[in-house]
């Protein structure tokens, strides 16, 4: 779901998520998806919009704490967000220096499992998939 009040901007997602058609039917000014929301999904939506202030909040409590505890451990580098973007991020990205994590990636993963710390892979970049 994807709230703005930039008209522009409306326009592009909503011929995003019409299959990229306008106003013929069936002619794709652009590659396009079929993102519309079930009734249910649309239903759940309406009901976090009502939370959403709360749930934005425990958000950012939540990585404000990530950040204060990550930032004093070498090889963290933290995601930068500049001054007028305000996140309310659902998880906790990181990149790990090579030269303070050796070990790699894959086995940092594995020691925080040991240590009953949840963590995953990130997404990978469509160009790659």
């Amino acid at each position: 779901m994807v709230l703005t009040p930039d008209e522009e901007i409306y326009d592009r997602l909503w011929l995003f998520r019409n299959h990229g058609m306008k106003e013929i039917k069936y002619w794709h000014t652009l590659p396009g998806y079929n993102f519309r929301l079930t009734n249910i999904q649309a239903a759940f939506g309406c009901a976090q919009l009502e939370k959403f202030d709360l749930i934005s909040k425990k958000r950012k409590h939540i990585h404000s704490l990530y950040t204060e505890l990550l930032s004093k451990i070498d090889g963290i580098p933290l995601q930068y967000f500049p001054k007028d973007v305000d996140p309310v991020l659902y998880a906790m990205a990181i990149k790990i220096d090579p030269k303070a994590f050796p070990q790699g990636r894959d086995q940092v993963m594995a020691q925080l499992s040991d240590m009953q710390i949840e963590t995953r892979r990130g997404f990978y970049a469509p160009s790659l998939l």
